[in-house]
Formats: C-alpha cells, structure tokens, sequence
C-alpha cells in the first residue's frame, strides 16, 4: 500500500529516472575517460612501432644498395685483373707503364678529377718512350695551375703540355694535358 498521492508518485518515479540516467551518464563518462587513459598509451607504442619499423626498412634498402654498388665494384675490379692478366701474358713491356700512371695519378692536386688517361708508346728508340694524355674536370683555375706545376717537377716527365684552353673560363674547366715521359 502505498500513501503517497498519484501526483506525487510520478514525481518520485521521475525523480528516480532523472538519477539514474545521471548515474548512467556519469558511468558511461568514467569508463570513456578510463578507456582513453589505457589505450593512448597502446597507440604512442604503436605509432613508435610503426616509425621504427619503417627506419629499419630503409636501412636494409641503403645496405642493400650498397651490397649491389659493391657487387659492381667488385666485378669491375675482377674484369680490370683480367685485363690486366691479358696484358701481363702478351705484353709484359706494358707493365713499365703503370707505376708511371700511378705517379701521374699521384700528383693530382684537390680540385681535379681525372676522367680520361691515354698512353701512346713511341716506337723510335731515341726520344721519349712515349706519351700520356689526360682529361678531366677542373674545379678553379687555380686547382689546375697547380696539378701542372705539380707535374712539371716529375722526373719521369721530359715535357707537360697544358694548352691555352684549359685556362679560358674561371671554374669547372674540362682540360686535357698532353705529358711526354722520359
């Protein structure tokens, strides 16, 4: 039995719904802070997961493009020995030439790129016993002045020619000098 008033029943019972849906409300926001709290942490780590993964991938495509210039340095190097062998067992003569390649190539000055090497041998037994002829990229004037003087003060070479065209521009010169070997 109850004492109350039908007024005053419906009041309670809107009263008791009107809490319960605060208290709904209330829960439903506590466990929406709650699970935001536990997984903002789980997607930093994955986020951080994901980048240091994606790192590592391209470390192993820089090693692998590394591996693959090696293997090409590699084969060139196996293709320039047997070059040489071929001209070890035809040509033993030729061999004089090349610590005299290794002295041209020794003088160069910072600044010079060498691009091009020719030797010519001179047949006649007077004379010069041959010639060199070099090319490249120059980065200054300056940088190629020196590499000429550097070479005139070899011993090994009787005459170094650099033509006056080498000197016409100021910076990334392409040269060519012309060297007769004593």
């Amino acid at each position: 039995m109850n004492l109350l008033s039908t007024f005053h029943r419906e009041t309670v019972r809107k009263e008791h719904l009107w809490r319960l849906l605060e208290v709904s409300g209330f829960v439903i926001i506590i466990l929406l802070i709650l699970s935001f709290v536990l997984l903002v942490p789980s997607a930093l780590f994955i986020n951080f997961e994901i980048s240091s993964a994606e790192t590592a991938l391209q470390n192993v495509k820089a090693e692998r493009a590394l591996l693959e210039k090696d293997t090409e340095t590699q084969s060139l190097v196996k293709e320039i020995r047997a070059q040489l062998d071929l001209v070890r067992t035809e040509k033993p003569e030729m061999l004089e030439v090349f610590p005299t390649v290794e002295k041209f190539l020794l003088r160069r000055t910072p600044g010079i790129t060498v691009k091009s090497l020719t030797f010519n041998r001179n047949a006649a037994p007077e004379g010069p016993r041959g010639s060199l002829e070099l090319s490249g990229v120059a980065v200054t004037r300056q940088s190629l002045l020196a590499f000429v003087s550097s070479l005139e003060t070899e011993p090994l070479f009787s005459h170094v020619e650099s033509p006056i065209t080498n000197l016409v521009k100021e910076r990334d010169i392409q040269y060519t000098i012309h060297v007769d070997l004593k």
